[in-house]
């Protein structure tokens, strides 16, 4: 169908969606567009709360709930793809509340060029209390803030975009799909803060040969609940972001070793990464000190910490797996 799907993953996300909803209904569009809304291993009745709000919104735009009883984000999306019967789909979070032309500006974009693979705009924060003293230092981490470039084609500058509020084409997604995809990020998966799917998404992009598009014109509020700026949840997210990118430096160091035709021995590259990670961690004793032992809010070099212990903490965990991950990540990309 030439149209786009809006496609919301949910976890316990009952108290969220009237807001997202109520944002969805006020959508101004001319295009086809539908809502897919994915239930994750919700707990709570997520499902039932989503369906009555709907209703209560009175909105004709056709409106579907299916279940992805794999947890995490990155499943969840790739179900409510294979659901989606529309050329365009937009990842929206539970928590993002979309500007009245979002949807319509987003087909307009993406349908226009089909060397768009992905498409993403500009979030800024919503806040149920007052944003901490330290937040504005921590904003991208929350996928929002100023992304400091024009609009277009970022794919070999800045190489990717938000998340949140993620444009795809279809085309893209079947490109991967016959690729034989198989990510090495399961993303947010319940209360766990992995993170790294939708860059994943973008080193993938890149690879197949598309292009990686930002636009201002699509922007989004992203609600902010109080239990996610407290200090402890943001230093929780810095390990999560720290762990992620161990698998997305595999896609870095494997693209530079075809671009060189050079296999550099992984085993050195784990051996590099770790040992670099543990230094930074180890020189200043007083502030690992610190970081162990007290709990400093607004103190910035604990988020850098937790970043970095983040990394060392994947990196041992798969100690013995790294060279075989990289190895079949290698030859993967090599016989596209």
């Amino acid at each position: 169908m030439f149209g786009i799907s809006v496609i919301i993953c949910c976890y316990n996300s009952k108290k969220l969606l009237p807001d997202t909803f109520k944002y969805l209904a006020l959508q101004q569009t001319t295009c086809l567009w539908d809502i897919i809304i994915v239930n994750n291993n919700s707990t709570d009745d997520t499902k039932e709360v989503a369906q009555k709000i709907w209703q209560e919104t009175a909105c004709n735009t056709p409106f579907q709930i299916i279940d992805e009883p794999r947890a995490g984000l990155s499943y969840a999306r790739q179900k409510g793809v294979e659901t989606s019967e529309c050329d365009y789909f937009i990842f929206c979070d539970d928590d993002n509340w979309l500007d009245e032309n979002y949807v319509q500006h987003a087909f307009d974009l993406i349908a226009t060029n089909n060397k768009i693979g992905i498409l993403g705009g500009k979030n800024t924060a919503s806040f149920e209390t007052e944003a901490p003293f330290w937040y504005k230092m921590m904003e991208t981490t929350y996928a929002v803030g100023e992304t400091n470039f024009s609009d277009g084609d970022v794919t070999h500058t800045r190489g990717r975009v938000f998340g949140a509020g993620m444009v795809l084409s279809r085309s893209f997604w079947q490109a991967i799909k016959a690729a034989n995809f198989q990510t090495l990020l399961s993303d947010r998966k319940g209360k766990n803060l992995s993170t790294g799917g939708d860059t994943e998404l973008c080193w993938y992009a890149k690879i197949l040969g598309y292009e990686i598009h930002y636009s201002s014109r699509l922007t989004l509020q992203h609600f902010m609940a109080s239990s996610r700026l407290s200090w402890a949840y943001c230093r929780k997210l810095q390990r999560g972001i720290g762990q992620s990118l161990t698998y997305l430096d595999m896609y870095q160091y494997v693209l530079l070793c075809i671009e060189r035709d050079e296999k550099i021995g992984p085993q050195k590259m784990w051996h590099k990464i770790f040992w670099t990670n543990l230094k930074f961690l180890c020189r200043s004793p007083k502030r690992l000190f610190r970081f162990l032992y007290k709990d400093i809010e607004g103190e910035v070099y604990f988020c850098n910490y937790e970043y970095a212990y983040g990394r060392l903490q994947e990196m041992w965990k798969i100690r013995k797996q790294y060279v075989q991950i990289i190895d079949k990540l290698y030859q993967h990309i090599k016989s596209l």
